[in-house]
């Protein structure tokens, strides 16, 4: 008699001959409620709480988008609001760091390197940082945006937002990689998101010189101290983009190391 649980199609004949002939004996209940022989020799897979912090610093970034536009029409009260959603976001990528700090086993049979695994947590985590940065320079003095730039700062921020949705992407690839096993094919499909990330990242880049030429242009109609303030958080929507692609650059090196 075969234990619940246990595909019949996939028992040897002579196994259901042992069971029908020894009913209160059965040897593959024990084995059909262990995990796969991967699992049992490296354990879990350590991707997933990486990934889903990823995920996390992705979502606090996106959340400055509608931020943005709440501070374009100087609507302080919903700005204030998402400025706290972004602090929450970005609390909680450091308790789900400081899980994986804890929780990342020693063992010499990873699949990938701890250490290299830490530093893209750690890389992913300056993504949120810098996002509640931009966040808290902007509502700490309800910083206006010149009308003048409005256009190429919300342009701007948007390709900043890319090289982060760019990075999520390869994450999810990187995960579904070692998950289910390498391939070639997967290595090529993460190299493939990543040209775009750099392609992205650049495009940034070069936004960021023309705004700040923008911002040059009208800065001795400003505040002195907001015009800093200013090109304080054009430099931090940049480090969002570079610290992006430094994950994304991360993530390939787990895959091809």
């Amino acid at each position: 008699m075969l234990q619940a649980g246990v595909n019949d199609d996939l028992v040897p004949y002579e196994c259901k001959q042992f069971c029908v002939n020894q009913p209160d004996i059965c040897y593959l209940a024990p084995m059909a409620n262990q995990p796969p022989l991967f699992s049992r020799l490296f354990g879990p897979s350590p991707i997933q709480p990486i990934q889903e912090h990823m995920e996390t610093c992705a979502d606090c970034v996106e959340k400055l988008a509608p931020y943005l536009n709440a501070v374009m029409t100087a609507d302080w009260s919903e700005a204030s609001s998402l400025y706290n959603e972004i602090s929450e976001l970005e609390n909680k990528a450091d308790d789900l760091k400081k899980q994986i700090r804890l929780g990342l086993p020693r063992s010499l049979f990873l699949p990938v390197s701890r250490t290299n695994l830490l530093d893209l947590v750690h890389t992913q985590d300056k993504i949120a940082n810098s996002a509640q940065d931009v966040a808290g320079r902007i509502i700490g003095r309800q910083l206006e945006i010149p009308d003048q730039i409005k256009t190429e700062f919300l342009a701007y921020l948007d390709t900043s937002l890319e090289t982060v949705r760019l990075a999520r992407r390869t994450m999810s690839e990187v995960s579904d990689l070692i998950n289910s096993g390498f391939s070639q094919q997967g290595v090529e499909t993460i190299e493939e998101i990543l040209n775009l990330l750099h392609s992205a990242e650049h495009d940034n880049d070069l936004k960021q010189v023309a705004l700040r030429k923008a911002l040059f242009d009208i800065e001795h109609e400003l505040n002195p101290v907001n015009a800093i303030f200013q090109y304080n958080v054009i430099d931090l929507i940049a480090d969002i983009a570079d610290q992006a692609q430094t994950a994304g650059n991360r993530m390939m090196y787990l895959v091809t190391s």
